[in-house]
């Protein structure tokens, strides 16, 4: 009988061993499954790098939250990218058969054509942005762009950053001029109108990027961008479109003419971004029959703020540009008696916005703009001022983010000019930073 009972006991421990070991072993299986799995998802992460990642409400050197990826990134690639879809509806501007009312005018951007009548819609802008962190030191940064669903593509920008110290590092390449609010910071989720002030559009000629180098840093409490690069194409300096069309393009940009360009701006105050740029230099022209290069001197100054306090959002800017040799452009480009560029011209403009949803992860911001542009303040002795130079222009909408990097928006821009031939237009777009 004691052995029986003993062979038993004998039974139940050994069964309680193997029970215990094999719980342990379950147990070590499941730990070691969990560690494989976290080390799956980091494989993934590099494989992939931090494009996959969304990108964060932030900004960096003069560059919006998803130009400026590549800065909060690891050392390699980052992808990143921004799209704008817009509707657009004029008031006015046709008559009954669908052509186009003569001495009409719109917005900067509009570009209205008959065939096209009242309504369109359009993939304004499709943007990639690729860039690589060698080391601490050196980053490369890209913009690639399409525009109107791929009629036009240009590379917006692409430069190489050495990081020196902290109040002195330096960046060579194609760069963003450092001038304005949009100018630097252009993706859809930062402004508020569907369309970019228009300010920015003809004295300040948003975006707008050239050749050169420079640097950048912080100094105390101010923040600052100074650079060398290529001047305008004076030849497509012109009265109604002001500097829009003397950008240089990507491929073979004008370089008989330089600019200095700085900018400072205040930035130790939450919510507060205060300053100014100062653009020194000349434009120049090709040469044409009967006519030598021309070069234009140029001065540019502009003055900005914007204060978000709260759930305001509050933003103003003015600029001012004045150009010399305007008669001897005129001359070689031979426009009529009121199509000469202004020798100076410029505007102002003054913009609120509050926050409906502060605070809650989304933002429903009802918004207001008042703008006034001149490109003909100013004109050669002998020329005329054309009525229509002179804008005046109201946009009120709403802008609506459901999570930071997406928006809808809405507005109406009345669209006021000297002679009242101004076009008002209504609007809806979509836009999207990654």
């Amino acid at each position: 009988m004691k052995t029986k009972s003993l062979l038993a006991s004998l039974l139940i421990v050994f069964g309680m061993t193997l029970t215990s070991r094999s719980y342990a072993q379950d147990s070590k299986t499941d730990e070691l499954q969990r560690q494989i799995d976290i080390l799956g998802q980091e494989v993934q992460k590099l494989k992939t790098g931090p494009a996959s990642e969304p990108v964060a409400d932030q900004r960096n050197y003069g560059f919006g939250p998803a130009a400026s990826k590549v800065y909060r990134s690891q050392q390699g690639v980052t992808l990143g990218g921004y799209a704008e879809l817009l509707m657009e509806r004029f008031s006015s501007g046709f008559n009954k058969d669908g052509s186009i009312v003569p001495g009409k005018r719109h917005a900067p951007g509009a570009d209205f054509k008959a065939s096209n009548g009242r309504a369109r819609v359009d993939i304004l802008r499709a943007v990639l942005y690729a860039g690589y962190k060698f080391n601490d030191q050196w980053v490369m940064n890209s913009e690639f762009e399409w525009e109107h669903g791929g009629a036009e593509i240009a590379v917006e920008f692409l430069y190489l950053d050495y990081f020196w110290q902290k109040n002195i590092n330096f960046r060579f390449g194609r760069m963003l001029m450092p001038v304005g609010l949009t100018n630097e910071l252009h993706e859809p989720t930062v402004f508020l109108s569907t369309h970019r002030p228009t300010l920015e559009s003809l004295v300040i000629p948003t975006t707008w990027s050239e050749y050169g180098a420079g640097a950048f840093g912080d100094l105390g409490p101010f923040a600052y961008r100074s650079y060398v690069v290529t001047g305008f194409n004076g030849s497509g300096l012109e009265a109604g479109e002001g500097a829009r069309e003397a950008r240089n393009e990507t491929g073979f940009a004008n370089a008989n003419n330089w600019l200095w360009t700085s900018r400072a701006d205040y930035t130790a105050t939450p919510g507060l971004l205060a300053g100014g740029s100062l653009t020194i230099g000349s434009a120049s022209t090709a040469p044409a029959p009967g006519f030598d290069l021309i070069s234009i001197p140029m001065k540019m100054l502009e003055l900005h703020l914007q204060y978000d306090w709260h759930a305001f959002d509050f933003r103003a800017m003015g600029a001012y540009t004045v150009y010399s040799n305007i008669d001897q452009l005129n001359a070689q480009k031979a426009v009529g008696l009121s199509d000469s560029l202004g020798s100076k011209h410029g505007g102002f403009y003054a913009q609120v916005g509050y926050d409906l949803l502060s605070g809650s992860g989304q933002a429903l911001i009802p918004f207001a703009r008042w703008e006034v542009i001149n490109t003909q303040l100013e004109v050669p002795p002998g020329y005329l001022k054309d009525r229509r130079n002179l804008i005046r222009e109201l946009v009120a909408g709403v802008s609506y983010k459901p999570i930071p990097q997406i928006v809808f928006k809405g507005d109406y821009q009345w669209y006021l000019l000297g002679n009242d031939d101004g076009v008002n237009q209504a609007n809806l777009s979509l836009g999207y930073v990654f």
